[in-house]
């Protein structure tokens, strides 16, 4: 029972099939939520832990992720080979890779950097999505695959504090298909 004390949870959104909004190969999004729910003697008592929203205090902070590689990539062209590049996105701001060419294997080696203003409770930061997408010089890019990763406290850091002087060690993400199976 966690009545008013429950912390913000990210919910993600499903595609409607039937109703054809959101094409196949897009991710629908997320939406972070705090639910409380409980009597209305306890909601009297829990008033005071629910500050509204809009009283949330934003500070700047930048996120840097080391991008090293990809491995096993699918691919749909015939020579079984694509075009990587990863394209991420945070709170509202999206940054690229340089795409590598005819890999299934790319190795990327890029730090993506992005400088933003987020509110001081971790709570409440959203997701960073990552996108692998296959570069496509004569339709539309591809889109190969997401991962979303919740950050961390112990991965962030201050804008204002010299985050660069931290080694950090790759982490693999398995991709996964809008439907929740493994790629």
């Amino acid at each position: 029972k966690q009545g008013y004390d429950s912390p913000p949870k990210w919910f993600h959104l499903f595609r409607d099939p039937a109703l054809k909004q959101v094409s196949k190969d897009k991710f629908p999004g997320s939406l972070l939520l705090r639910l409380g729910i409980g009597t209305l003697d306890e909601s009297k008592l829990a008033i005071d832990r629910w500050v509204p929203a809009t009283d949330t205090v934003f500070e700047p902070y930048t996120l840097f992720m080391h991008v090293y590689q990809a491995r096993d990539l699918s691919s749909e062209d015939p020579t079984g080979l694509i075009d990587p590049f990863i394209v991420v996105r945070f709170n509202g701001i999206t940054a690229k890779t340089k795409v590598i060419k005819n890999t299934k294997n790319p190795s990327f080696f890029e730090t993506v950097r992005i400088e933003t203003m987020l509110p001081a409770h971790q709570s409440l930061w959203p997701e960073i999505s990552v996108e692998l997408w296959d570069w496509d010089a004569a339709n539309s890019n591809d889109w190969v695959g997401t991962t979303r990763i919740s950050p961390h406290p112990n991965n962030t850091f201050r804008s204002d504090e010299i985050a660069l002087k931290y080694e950090l060690q790759p982490k693999y993400y398995r991709m996964k298909y809008l439907d929740g199976k493994k790629a």
